[in-house]
């Protein structure tokens, strides 16, 4: 087991000796949630935990971006493989494919990408965002499709409610070069209303050949109808990035801010367009969501770029149906889902006179069930099911690969039951079945495409809610078969290649405590255990059975403890510990050497007065070097070093009805 920092030991201790809290904004004990049935419904009739992060906790986070607020909670790993602010999410444990495996929704609508490229997330500004809802394991698979192994996040945008009118205006600044400015409002009437967000943000980052640009701007326009609203949102963002490259072992040591690559670059533009609606009927329920995305990527280096287009079309209709059996509340939701996916990326290095234009296309067309029983008034069951077909095309234009064209017919099935102990306490208890696609990447030049991977999951927990104290503990295992990674030389000689792994599996424990210690002092802890293993396998002659998967934290810890000093300002320090993990590439764990723990302590301050906040925060308040990324390369090892100590002030005013 990994040494861990005396003071995260002591807010476990503090967590494990506290017993009641008053009431914070965090404990909010029923909120409205869509992700676990497309419908929106109390958080207190779903049999497994939702987790709910609202507009307030965000606000009061100090997060800059979404993968950093994402990181603070359990369950949830994020890493910097390339310098790219839209860092890897990884669910449960997946190491290097964790966005291939934790599915990221905007509105219910996808946006983690059919390719080994992470989800725009920065893309969507933090003041746009209503509410985030993160579901752990594969219980999004029935409701959502392919690529929820490890969960998946909701992130709901703000809408105009009838009458509202309020905007606000904010500026940000800190070293490194960083700015940033926002501004944004509502204005409805009776009928009819508007929301619109807009941000942009500046910085040269920590590294050398790291500077961002990045600009987002969302719309909503809302009609308010006698059955139900009509929402249209458009979203576009804009990014300009430099590549700074990895550092060697030896440069980490002596240049850890240097790069390599000077000249290397990126742009990264989107589009997201969205049709929703939700009409209420004397029967029940009847929702359609139209969705179209667009994305173009360009990447430039010293020796040639790579020009990449994606587009997706998505139609969406489902019904709900509340309906009484046996003198039991049932509510039955079913849907369909159609969407088209292309992709067309070109290559050119003139330099290896190497030229190539990957064209590929998915079309995937499915349908769902999901009920919800009341079993007793203490007892809910659920169960959902889902069919989806799912025709694959990739052809890589010059010669390298003819078209190859795979069809497959998928499943996915989900069974929970909650029994309430007291008003306050519950037990539950879950399994089911998720799949993941290969995307584009995991199948460029390989003969055939790669089988589609599988997971049986199992999962128990409890949860404990009242005004005062709130807590959530889960245990979890997850057997695949047929999981996509890459596999290096040593490994699958003589160059690496993706393939179809032999059995694998995760397991682990998770744990949320937040409460208050007094009046004016609130603390929130998490603690995750990830074990992610081969279950057997031989690779070039080398048994595997047993390995570790690299990439994968055995022990991470969150602590932030909120004192309110005096009426309207807030303090706050944040503590994160990550634990010890095998290097990328290190699938036989024989590289000696670990990417060591860190711990990192953010400390963060606020004050309102009328319609003005002022806020600072610390990051990385004592110096903390390390880095999240590293893979190991012959008998050394490279690696993106994370940043150093940092500041942000910002100041916010905000005024309307």
């Amino acid at each position: 087991m990994e040494k861990m920092q005396p003071y995260v030991l002591l807010a476990g201790l503090l967590a494990s000796t506290s017993a009641h809290a008053q009431k914070t904004p965090d404990l909010v004990a029923d909120e409205v949630v869509v992700t676990a049935s497309r419908f929106e419904e109390k958080s207190s009739d779903q049999p497994v935990n939702v987790q709910i992060i609202n507009a307030p906790q965000i606000r009061e986070s100090g997060a800059r971006t979404l993968p950093e607020l994402l990181s603070q909670q359990a369950g949830i790993y994020t890493r910097d493989s390339s310098g790219n602010p839209n860092r890897q999410i990884d669910m449960r444990g997946f190491g290097i494919t964790g966005d291939q495996n934790s599915l990221i929704l905007v509105d219910g609508q996808r946006i983690s990408e059919n390719e080994l490229a992470s989800a725009n997330l920065t893309g969507i500004p933090l003041s746009s965002i209503e509410r985030i809802e993160i579901v752990r394991g594969s219980g999004g698979a029935v409701l959502y499709g392919a690529g929820a192994t490890g969960g998946t996040i909701n992130i709901i945008t703000k809408g105009p409610r009838s009458g509202e009118r309020q905007a606000y205006a904010r500026a940000e600044a800190g070293n490194y070069g960083t700015s940033a400015f926002a501004v944004g409002g509502t204005l409805a009437g009776e009928r009819v209303g508007l929301a619109i967000d807009a941000d942009q943000f500046d910085s040269d980052n920590y590294r050398d050949n790291n500077e961002v640009t990045q600009k987002n701007l969302s719309v909503g326009a809302h009609y308010f109808g006698d059955r139900g609203p009509v929402a249209l949102k458009f979203a576009h963002s804009e990014q300009e990035l430099r590549f700074p490259g990895a550092r060697t072992e030896a440069q980490l040591n002596t240049d850890r801010r240097g790069t390599a690559t000077p000249n290397d670059f990126g742009s990264l533009d989107s589009d997201r367009v969205l049709l929703t609606t939700t009409q209420s009927y004397q029967f029940g329920q009847v929702g359609v969501d139209i969705t179209h995305r667009e994305r173009h990527n360009l990447a430039g280096f010293d020796t040639g770029t790579i020009d990449t287009h994606g587009r997706v079309t998505g139609v969406s209709p489902h019904v709900k149906l509340p309906f009484h059996l046996f003198g039991r509340s049932n509510a039955l939701v079913f849907g369909l889902d159609w969407e088209d996916w292309d992709y067309d990326s070109k290559s050119v290095f003139p330099a290896f006179f190497f030229v190539s234009n990957t064209v590929s296309a998915q079309e995937n067309r499915a349908a769902y069930f999901k009920d919800t029983l009341d079993l007793t008034d203490r007892t809910t069951l659920s169960i959902g099911g889902r069919e989806q077909r799912s025709e694959t095309t990739s052809e890589e234009v010059g010669g390298f690969n003819p078209e190859q064209v795979q069809n497959k017919t998928l499943h996915a099935y989900d069974v929970a039951l909650r029994q309430a102990l007291t008003e306050q306490l519950g037990i539950y208890a879950r399994g089911g079945r998720s799949f993941r696609l290969a995307n584009v990447d995991d199948n460029r030049s390989l003969p055939a495409l790669l089988e589609p991977q599988t997971s049986n999951d199992q999962e128990v927990g409890i949860d404990f809610g009242t005004a005062r104290t709130n807590l959530r503990a889960a245990v979890y295992r997850m057997r695949l078969n047929n999981e996509i990674m890459f596999l290096p030389a040593d490994v699958s000689p003589p160059v690496g290649s993706n393939t179809n792994l032999p059995p694998t599996e995760r397991k682990g424990f998770e744990l949320d405590f937040n409460f208050a210690l007094a009046e004016s002092l609130s603390l929130r802890t998490n603690y995750t255990m990830t074990i992610a293993k081969f279950r057997e396998g031989n690779f070039a002659g080398l048994d595997i059975s047993g390995n570790k998967v690299p990439l994968v934290p055995r022990h991470r810890a969150n602590a932030s403890l909120t004192w309110q000093p005096v009426l309207h300002a807030t303090i706050t320090g944040k503590v994160s510990y990550i634990g010890e993990q095998y290097f990328d590439n290190d699938q036989s764990n024989t590289f000696g050497r670990k990417i060591p723990d860190y711990t990192v302590t953010d400390l963060m301050g606020s004050y309102d007065f009328g319609n003005w906040r002022l806020g600072a925060t610390v990051y990385n308040l004592f110096n903390e070097k390390y880095f999240t990324y590293g893979i190991a390369t012959g008998s050394s090892f490279s690696a993106y070093p994370a940043a150093e100590r940092g500041f942000l002030v910002r100041v916010e005013y905000r005024f309307g009805t």
